[in-house]
């Protein structure tokens, strides 16, 4: 089982002619529909506001029967927005509207389950606010109590903070406490200093971290015990990247809790698949608008990677 814990917002995502289309948001939970779409164990924890975005967040939720028990309405705060603009490759830029959001207030109740999963997943945009932060530091502290592993997307957002070196400062001290990582190349960048990436990502990551770096069009890699797996991507026609590392990171998190973190670990075989078929779900999310626009099942994956990679075995064959 999986938490994934952290922001749930309402993305108001460019079109063509100047508007905005609102889409549903949030690392998170973007990660979370990524592992129930493959099948996996998964609740998400969030809060959004008693307003008409948080409702229609909350019904999309329902309607792809995840577990909603940890998504909490607030009658005090708003859903928090972000506004995506276009840059001429499909990446995009985020505002956001989150003054007193309900996004990074999220009510502690759910640590009493907390002996239920085996990760715990934490968005990166709670490091942004003192209240997310302290929560934060309390759901890790009794994580580290219960010996559940921590995972962490770096997922960088620059208007989030007055400073690079205040988010390097913050971020900094909740990276070293986690057991699994994932940074894309310009993070690792930025955070090391360092144009060489493979070089950086150890200069800011402990030998038995495990970290995964995502490469953009190159692919993606893990670093594991001073040992790098480099998987390449498939080839697509993106048309919008937002959410495409978390449906990365979805998949990967999804088989190292249903192989287990131990074993997932231990053979270069299953670590090459995972990777290779995390590329496939992060180049597929890029082909349609929205976060969640182009997800995964299981069923499709494992077609797509059969017929690109010329395999009929799947991950279960080689443990």
């Amino acid at each position: 089982m999986i938490y994934s814990c952290g922001e749930i917002i309402a993305d108001m995502l460019e079109n063509n002619d100047d508007s905005f289309q609102f889409c549903i948001g949030g690392a998170p939970l973007n990660l979370a529909y990524t592992i129930s779409s493959l099948g996996g164990e998964v609740k998400c924890i969030g809060n959004v506001g008693n307003d008409v975005l948080g409702h229609k967040i909350v019904d999309f939720i329902k309607e792809s029967k995840m577990d909603t028990k940890y998504i909490y309405i607030d009658n005090k705060r708003n859903t928090s927005m972000s506004f995506g603009t276009h840059k001429a490759d499909g990446e995009r830029f985020f505002t956001f509207a989150r003054k007193n959001g309900a996004d990074y207030n999220i009510p502690n109740e759910f640590l009493k389950s907390l002996n239920e999963c085996n990760i715990i997943h934490i968005g990166s945009l709670l490091l942004s606010t003192k209240e997310g932060l302290k929560f934060v530091n309390k759901l890790i502290k009794k994580a580290k109590r219960l010996n559940i592993k921590i995972s962490l997307d770096i997922n960088y957002r620059s208007d989030l903070f007055s400073t690079t070196e205040e988010a390097k400062s913050i971020y900094n001290k909740i990276i070293s406490k986690c057991d699994i990582l994932k940074f894309s190349k310009d993070e690792v960048q930025l955070f090391s200093g360092v144009d060489d990436v493979y070089q950086g990502i150890k200069l800011i990551t402990k030998p038995n971290q495990k970290v995964f770096i995502t490469l953009g069009k190159e692919g993606s890699f893990l670093l594991s015990n001073n040992t790098v797996y480099k998987e390449p991507s498939i080839s697509v026609k993106p048309i919008d990247t937002t959410g495409a590392g978390d449906a990365f990171y979805g998949c990967v998190l999804y088989y190292i809790d249903y192989i287990g973190f131990d074993k997932f670990f231990e053979k270069e075989a299953i670590i090459r698949s995972a990777i290779q078929k995390a590329n496939i779900c992060g180049a597929y999310a890029t082909t349609k608008k929205g976060a969640l626009g182009c997800i995964l099942n299981r069923y499709d994956l494992d077609k797509i990677y059969g017929d690109y990679y010329k395999k009929t075995n799947t991950i279960e064959d080689d443990f």
